[in-house]
């Protein structure tokens, strides 16, 4: 199945110059349905870049689904594109700060780190 996949996305290339919305859409769920975080993350974000915020926004699922997948593999840089890709389109939901922290505590990061990160993210924390 998953290499029937394949041969459709290379199908599809090779006919199209770009894929829309819907094709990216189409791998991005199939992806993360078959647990390949990696080539989902790809046309995630490829959907991001090319929706540019006008048209589509990554449901809260998907987001909630990568961001467990960063936290889990301890990876601090993966979660920091991820947010920025969101925050530039405007679409970063709430409980994406709190996801963030969780990853960096689990990438042994540092307080000093951490803190460092917050700050280059221009994240604002409340006590």
């Amino acid at each position: 199945m998953i290499e029937k996949a394949e041969k459709l996305r290379e199908d599809a290339v090779k006919r199209a110059a770009e894929p829309n919305i819907a094709a990216l859409k189409m791998f991005l769920r199939f992806y993360l349905k078959t647990h390949q975080m990696d080539m989902a993350f790809r046309y995630f974000e490829a959907a991001i870049l090319k929706a540019k915020g006008n048209y589509w926004k990554p449901s809260n699922e998907s987001v909630s689904v990568f961001l467990k997948y960063f936290e889990e593999e301890k990876d601090a840089d993966g979660a920091d594109y991820l947010c920025k890709l969101l925050k530039n389109m405007n679409c970063l939901p709430g409980d994406v700060y709190s996801s963030l922290y969780r990853t960096y505590v689990a990438a042994g990061l540092t307080e000093s780190q951490i803190h460092d990160r917050i700050k280059a993210n221009g994240i604002k924390m409340s006590a």
